[in-house]
């Protein structure tokens, strides 16, 4: 469940027996706003994606656990998806699980990392390997945290919105920007809570990620501008015919497709590495024949490969 909402409303919807993890920065910006957190139990991080790891997820636990937090204590999370994943981790774990709240400072948290129960940590031999699924009983959208965002991530933020342009049909790029992340938001709870944990519909959240993975893990591209590379790819490979729609959206959203340098090779081993997208020998996709129809498609890397070198603009992306 999300609501929008301001700082004063913030305030009063939390109590003493709540504990707070909060991005530094997140602090340091808005500090005149969230001055009411000096009385309460408060972990700071720096470097989210960072901390991400076990050594400040124990930190963060024993710290909860020195301050008294119980079994019917509420853990409120502020901060981007990074932020969200650690915190969402420690809540589904520190005695057993307690409830979360989470107040996404991001456009992509708002509409995607903060939705959906994915939590987790990393550690060396990848992202999120470890993790569970635990739901935040709420979510609080404040727009006022996104004045602050650097343009850069505010634009990997609308990179990501786009899939769900692609999902609903009835959403429109050219809606006002808490409009959008209202509906997007509220898709993306409907499809969660008909498949929490991944079973079938929630794979169509992918959409993009499959090319878009393997851009961000070659190139120092954002997670959403490398998804928008990622649809960039779908379309132009196995939707052309939505092609106009989705520049016109680039267009309203006022984005533009890197121009990157990949070698296709290496690209192709790297979306091989990604074991949830590969089946039967296949990489899968989502592709969408119409907005808001889709199917999960494989293709094998052969085939795969000449499509890369042979559709227009592939000189855009690949060496």
């Amino acid at each position: 469940m999300h609501s929008l909402t301001n700082f004063i409303q913030l305030e009063e919807n939390f109590n003493d027996n709540q504990f707070f993890i909060i991005d530094s920065n997140v602090l340091r910006l808005h500090s005149e706003h969230l001055d009411f957190l000096i009385d309460k139990k408060v972990f700071v991080i720096d470097d989210p994606e960072a901390s991400k790891s076990l050594k400040i997820f124990e930190k963060a636990t024993l710290y909860f656990l020195e301050q008294g937090i119980k079994r019917n204590s509420t853990l409120i999370v502020i901060g981007g998806g990074a932020t969200s994943d650690l915190g969402g981790f420690v809540a589904s774990t520190i005695l057993r699980g307690i409830s979360w709240i989470v107040v996404p400072t991001t456009l992509l948290s708002m509409i995607d990392a903060s939705i959906g129960g994915k939590v987790g940590i990393n550690t060396k031999q990848g992202k999120n390997l470890i993790g569970s699924f635990h739901n935040p009983i709420q979510n609080y959208f404040n727009l006022e945290f996104l004045k602050t965002q650097e343009k850069v991530d505010y634009q990997s933020g609308l990179g990501e919105m786009i899939k769900y342009l692609f999902i609903d049909s009835k959403l429109e790029p050219s809606d006002s920007i808490d409009n959008l992340i209202s509906k997007c938001a509220s898709l993306k709870e409907n499809i969660v809570a008909k498949d929490f944990k991944e079973k079938g519909l929630r794979e169509v959240l992918n959409y993009g990620h499959t090319f878009g993975h393997a851009i961000e893990k070659m190139t120092s591209l954002s997670h959403g501008l490398s998804v928008l590379a990622g649809i960039y790819l779908n379309v132009s490979i196995f939707s052309p015919d939505l092609m106009a729609f989705f520049q016109d959206t680039l267009k309203e959203l006022k984005l533009t497709i890197p121009k990157l340098s990949i070698d296709k090779d290496q690209f192709l081993t790297y979306m091989s590495f990604d074991k949830k997208n590969i089946k039967n020998g296949e990489i899968r996709f989502i592709v969408f024949k119409n907005r808001g129809d889709y199917q999960n498609i494989g293709i094998d890397s052969k085939l795969l490969k000449e499509k890369l070198l042979t559709f227009d603009g592939h000189e855009n992306i690949f060496s």
